[in-house]
């Protein structure tokens, strides 16, 4: 236990380089001081920085009329700025053609991540988006995967819950759920969502509450596995504009809904992280209150940090999806599925679903009955027999 509380602590120290804090201190309080922009462009490498940071300085440059910026840098960062909008304005004439074949074949979509946040942010400020996150129901989701993959796009399945297809150098996910550990069981999150109309075409976006605990519940995974670091500052930025978004968000409401959506100790971790760089946005006592880092929260954090351990081994012997099994590969994957299980469990809440691990197994993995494993596990040893013998 000591281990993973010093994990945590390491964390919240670490979240942000110093730099980092200060930017975002200016965007948000409006201040703008020579010494503050010396601090934040000192030794910058325009050419080598961490790409979110300088997209997020030029924003912040523009602005402020690039006022104490310095001249040898501001040519570079209009050029990352221009950058941003230009390759977001050519990408997506392909998603307008994507959602209308989805609402031509009466398909409801729900647009997540990057693409969902520009309702948040002001047409001077282009988010950074390396792909499209749609989600359909999951009762359409094969149809939906039929739809949308055009003759020459690539097809990419990289796991039960998502495909990817790339159309025309654009990069779409295409979920069956919005909250994977969750699998939408009996959920309300469809009903809840915003319906809006986007360049004609009809679309939803989750309602503010439930996109805050996206963020939240997407974000920890990164987190825990060290993946997507240089995108820190960015699921920061997107969490405060969505919760400064709503007047007086009302964070026991919050902290119930996270309950119901089975990701309330993804959320208590990082809205505890979010906590410590944004002081006094949330008062500590409302924090303690709503999101109590008790011993619940540590039994889970301590299984947590032992799951993205597992993982982490799990994924340096070589395994994807579609590679032959070994005995090596069977023993990882269930020590993994188990781990990954016993979190899952502290998180379920009610009496909708009994969450045992063979029906857990069964969800994520999208296998119906064990006649289906025990058919993909004959063929992958078959697979991994034909290349032994080569």
């Amino acid at each position: 236990m000591k281990e993973v509380v010093a994990f945590e602590k390491s964390y919240k120290d670490n979240l942000l380089s110093p730099k980092e804090k200060i930017l975002m201190q200016l965007i948000f309080s409006k201040e703008n001081t020579k010494e503050k922009i010396e601090e934040i462009t000192k030794d910058l490498d325009v050419y080598n920085e961490n790409m979110n940071y300088l997209l997020m300085l030029s924003c912040y440059g523009y602005n402020t009329d690039w006022l104490y910026f310095p001249k040898e840098i501001i040519p570079r960062l209009k050029e990352i700025h221009k950058f941003y909008q230009i390759r977001n304005s050519m990408s997506i004439p392909v998603l307008i053609s994507k959602l209308k074949v989805l609402e031509k074949n009466n398909i409801p979509v729900m647009l997540v991540k990057g693409i969902a946040m520009k309702i948040y942010y002001d047409k001077k400020t282009p988010r950074m988006m390396g792909d499209f996150d749609l989600v359909v129901p999951e009762e359409k989701y094969d149809d939906a995967i039929k739809l949308l993959k055009g003759k020459d796009d690539e097809c990419l399945i990289g796991a039960a819950y998502a495909t990817t297809i790339i159309s025309n150098k654009v990069q779409f996910d295409i979920h069956r759920w919005v909250f994977k550990s969750y699998g939408e069981k009996n959920s309300d999150v469809w009903e809840k969502a915003n319906r809006l109309n986007y360049q004609g075409v009809n679309i939803m976006i989750l309602s503010p509450e439930d996109m805050l605990i996206h963020l939240l519940d997407t974000r920890c995974r990164d987190i825990f596995f060290e993946e997507n670091l240089q995108r820190r500052m960015k699921w920061l930025y997107d969490s405060y504009v969505v919760f400064k978004s709503v007047e007086n968000f009302d964070l026991s409401h919050l902290a119930k809904r996270a309950k119901e959506l089975n990701a309330f100790y993804h959320v208590t971790m990082m809205i505890n992280l979010f906590s410590t760089c944004f002081e006094n946005v949330i008062p500590k006592d409302v924090l303690e209150k709503e999101f109590p880092q008790n011993k619940k929260y540590y039994k889970w954090l301590n299984r947590y940090y032992k799951y993205s351990k597992i993982l982490k081994k799990y994924k340096a012997i070589g395994y994807d999806e579609n590679s032959p099994m070994t005995p090596i590969h069977i023993f990882g994957a269930v020590r993994k599925d188990f781990a990954e299980y016993r979190c899952f469990k502290l998180e379920v809440t009610g009496d909708n679903f009994k969450p045992t691990f063979w029906r857990y197994f069964k969800m994520v993995k999208k296998i119906d009955n064990f006649y289906g494993l025990l058919k993909r596990y004959f063929h992958r040893i078959s697979l991994s027999s034909e290349i032994k013998n080569i």
